[in-house]
């Protein structure tokens, strides 16, 4: 009876490989991200319309592991972002989000191929 084995060799090689590439990957995909919210914020300070004052000064960006935000909290940043049937709008931070989020897309669908 002939009998037939094979023995493969360096797969401890080829995950330490992977495992590298994979860390890699997430390193590169925290830092894009992590440049999203700095981008909007730039922006947003940028073209944030100033009365007062306060409405540019409750600006605000959080980064974290895989995510972030840029955010405004006075009681009248939405009525000027979207307008009022009084006022009319003066965005300043949805279409910086709009662009930034477009960017990190493109960058990380650049980090697939």
């Amino acid at each position: 009876m002939t009998s037939v084995s094979i023995e493969i060799t360096g797969m401890g090689e080829i995950q330490a490989n992977l495992y590298r590439k994979l860390q890699e990957l997430q390193q590169n995909v925290q830092v894009a991200i992590e440049d999203t919210p700095n981008r909007s914020f730039d922006d947003s300070q940028r073209d944030c319309p100033v009365d007062k004052g306060d409405l540019k000064a409750s600006g605000k960006k959080e980064i974290g592991v895989l995510e972030g935000s840029v955010s405004y909290s006075t009681d009248h940043n939405w009525f000027v972002e979207l307008g009022t049937r009084k006022m009319h709008a003066q965005p300043f931070l949805g279409p910086n989000f709009q662009r930034d989020s477009m960017q990190l897309d493109r960058e990380l669908k650049a980090m697939t191929v």
